[in-house]
């Protein structure tokens, strides 16, 4: 289900990016590809965010190329809206094991993240890398933690 923000538009599904739409701009990601080195950054997950810095949407994304200035241009291939973050519940990105096995596309919410591991509150997705589309998971079968040195 995807909330709808009337002070800032929806980026679309099959659009390339950036520019992102008015009033939007990319302030977290993480590469979410396969575990093959030339691959890893082939699909991205980017969380944008209002002039404010208040998160509204994650896109799925897929590289495309980069420009003579070596910018990277990426195609997006899904849209969710940014859950509700309340108390001590925090989006992770990157740092999530999905049944035990580590997971790049993995993101979920915890509460209350350290370095040890933190099971996924109530919200859990993951970045298909075949179609490029986020699937909602069980939040019982996701867990994950907050890489020591960050706030």
């Amino acid at each position: 289900m995807i909330a709808s923000y009337a002070h800032a538009e929806m980026p679309q599904v099959g659009t390339i990016v950036p520019p992102y739409p008015q009033g939007l701009a990319e302030n977290e990601g993480a590469c979410v590809g396969s575990g093959d080195a030339l691959r890893v950054c082939e699909y991205s997950i980017g969380i944008l965010s209002d002039a404010s810095g208040k998160p509204l949407w994650i896109l799925a994304k897929h590289f495309e190329r980069y420009d003579e200035a070596g910018r990277p241009y990426s195609l997006v291939t899904d849209v969710l809206a940014y859950p509700h973050t309340s108390g001590s519940r925090v989006l992770l990105l990157w740092t999530c094991l999905f049944r035990n096995e580590p997971d790049a596309s993995v993101m979920a919410l915890v509460k209350n993240p350290a370095a040890q591991a933190k099971p996924a509150s109530d919200w859990a997705y993951k970045v298909d890398l075949s179609t490029g589309k986020f699937v909602r998971l069980n939040p019982r079968d996701v867990t994950c933690y907050e890489p020591q040195g960050d706030d």
